[in-house]
C-alpha cells in the first residue's frame, strides 16, 4: 500500500487534468492489452516456477499510477493493480485485504474531483444507492469464496478474472479497431 496509494494519488491527480482530453475507449484498449498480455506471459511460464517478486518501489508507483489513472478515466484499475500484485503471491487473504483497500481508498479520494468536474448526477447517485444494499452480500459472497479456495485456486481464479476483465475492456473498445 505503502507503494501503490502514492502512484495511485498522482494518476488520480493527471486523470483529474487530462479527463476532457482523455479517450476512455483508447484508455480501456490498452488497459485490456496489458491484463492480456499479463495473463499470456504467465501462461507461456506455466512450467517454469513463478518465483514470489519481492515488492519493487518503480513497478509499484508505475502500476499504482496507472491503476488510478484508468480507475478515474475509465473505471478499468484492476489490471494494473494486479499485474503488480500478482507476482507477489502473497498469502489469498492479504491479498484481498490490499485490494479492498487501495480501492476503497482510490474511490475515496476520486469523490471530490469526480465532483469537481461535474461527474455526480441524480442519476448515477440513485443507482448507488439503489445498489448499496447489496454490498453486504457482496462481501459476504467474497469472504465465503475466499474461505473455501485454496492459495493455488486462489490464484488461477485471479489470473482467470483478469483475462476476462481485459477482454471485456478490449471488446469494449473494439471500435477503435473495427470500423462501423
Amino acid at each position: 500500500m505503502r507503494i501503490l496509494l502514492p502512484g495511485a494519488i498522482v494518476g488520480i491527480v493527471f486523470g483529474t487534468l487530462t479527463f476532457r482530453y482523455t479517450s476512455d475507449a483508447v484508455l480501456r484498449a490498452l488497459i485490456g492489452l496489458l491484463a492480456v498480455g499479463f495473463v499470456l506471459q504467465r501462461l507461456l511460464r506455466r512450467g517454469q516456477v513463478h518465483e514470489r517478486q519481492q515488492p519493487n518501489v518503480l513497478k509499484g508507483t508505475v502500476c499504482g499510477a496507472l491503476s488510478g489513472f484508468a480507475s478515474f478515466i475509465a473505471n478499468a484499475g484492476g489490471p494494473p493493480f494486479l499485474v503488480y500484485l500478482v507476482p507477489q503471491n502473497l498469502d489469498k487473504r492479504v491479498f484481498a485485504q490490499t485490494a479492498i483497500l487501495f480501492f476503497a481508498v482510490v474511490n475515496f479520494v476520486k469523490i471530490l474531483p469526480y465532483a469537481w468536474l461535474g461527474l455526480f448526477d441524480a442519476a448515477n447517485l440513485s443507482t448507488s444507492l439503489m445498489l448499496a444494499p447489496f454490498a453486504p452480500v457482496g462481501f459476504w459472497l467474497g469472504r465465503e469464496a475466499l474461505a473455501r479456495l485454496d492459495q493455488v485456486v486462489f490464484y488461477r481464479v485471479v489470473t482467470f478474472l483478469v483475462l476476462l476483465a481485459g477482454g471485456n475492456l478490449l471488446w469494449s473498445s473494439r471500435s477503435l479497431f473495427i470500423p462501423a
